[in-house]
């Protein structure tokens, strides 16, 4: 009887990993997504029946929108977090030649995405855009952090939740759009709706998504990927589009 108590809790216990979702698994369905996005064909997606997609703050059907004009992507910078069964990518992909910031967060059940919310900054659609300065992601961002240096999820939220409130360091690198923005530029500004959907504690990246309103410009979308190490912030990379009105 016991002996057949430790084979069905073994069996179990292998069902589970086997429904767990790592980080090779996280990218697969990020690139996955990306590849077919490049061929205009969402047919293929692992999605579950109730999947929600969402294009600069916009529910859309998955098909539309970006899906019809994107082609192949360059750069990428992911955020894989298997413990809140969540990712993203920064990246930059052609549109009929042209690069485009692009900004892709996943939420799944199992391996199958249940949510997909995208931000598309074109050319003319924000105040900072220079997307060619991306040729690949930096590389302290693409480093494993020692364990020393690592956090807890919640710190790792609360030095984000720091920053937007104006207690950062002058000389943090930040950029959107692959331009690289002043130290001042929140002074003055309000950032709502902000949620940390995506955490990366072996990496130490945060994802923040939220909306920015400056004095003197209109509301932006601004989703950004933050590199936190012991406790500081090294360098911000994000996607920042013009609200819809």
């Amino acid at each position: 009887m016991k002996l057949r108590w430790l084979v069905l809790l073994a069996a179990s216990s292998v069902l589970a990993n086997a429904q767990v979702c790592g980080k090779e698994c996280l990218r697969g369905l990020l690139d996955g997504y990306l590849f077919r996005m490049s061929r205009h064909d969402a047919s293929k997606l692992n999605l579950t029946p109730t999947a929600k997609f969402t294009e600069n703050g916009e529910a859309k059907p998955i098909g539309e929108g970006f899906w019809k004009t994107a082609g192949p992507s360059t750069y990428k910078l992911y955020v894989l977090d298997p413990q809140g069964g969540a990712a993203a990518v920064h990246a930059v992909v052609k549109e009929a030649g042209q690069p485009v910031s692009f900004l892709l967060r996943i939420k799944i059940a199992g391996r199958t995405i249940s949510e997909v919310e995208t931000i598309v900054a074109r050319k003319g659609q924000a105040p900072f855009f220079a997307p060619e300065k991306l040729p690949v992601p930096p590389v302290a961002l693409l480093q494993l952090l020692p364990l020393a240096d690592r956090m807890m999820r919640k710190d790792l939220t609360a030095v984000t939740d720091a920053f937007y409130s104006g207690k950062y360091a002058d000389e943090v690198n930040r950029f959107a759009n692959g331009e690289q923005l002043g130290a001042d530029f929140l002074k003055g500004a309000a950032m709502t709706k902000r949620r940390v959907p995506v955490v990366d504690v072996e990496h130490g990246l945060v994802l923040s998504i939220g909306t920015v309103s400056r004095a003197g410009a209109g509301p932006a979308l601004l989703g950004e990927i933050f590199k936190v190490k012991s406790g500081k912030i090294e360098e911000v990379q994000g996607v920042m589009v013009n609200a819809p009105r």
